[in-house]
C-alpha cells in the first residue's frame, strides 16, 4: 500500500511536463487525483472490452509482419 500510495503521489514517475498537463486536465474536468486516474483507467477498461487485451501490441506485430 505504501508503494501504491507513493506512485499515486509521484504520478508514476511521469515528467514534470506530464503532470502538469495531466492536473490541469483533471483540474478542468473537476476531478481529484483519484477520480481522475479512475477515470482513465475505466476508459482504458472499455477500449479493452471493445477491442481485446493486449490490442495495440497485436496491432503493432501485424504491421511489422506486413513490411517483410
Amino acid at each position: 500500500m505504501v508503494t501504491v500510495a507513493h506512485d499515486l503521489f509521484g504520478w508514476y514517475a511521469l515528467p514534470d511536463i506530464v503532470v502538469e498537463q495531466l492536473e490541469a486536465d483533471a483540474e478542468a474536468m473537476g476531478l481529484d487525483r483519484r477520480k481522475y486516474i479512475t477515470r482513465v483507467l475505466m476508459r482504458r477498461y472499455h477500449e479493452v472490452l471493445e477491442k481485446g487485451p493486449g490490442f495495440e501490441k497485436a496491432a503493432s506485430a501485424a504491421g511489422g509482419k506486413r513490411g517483410k
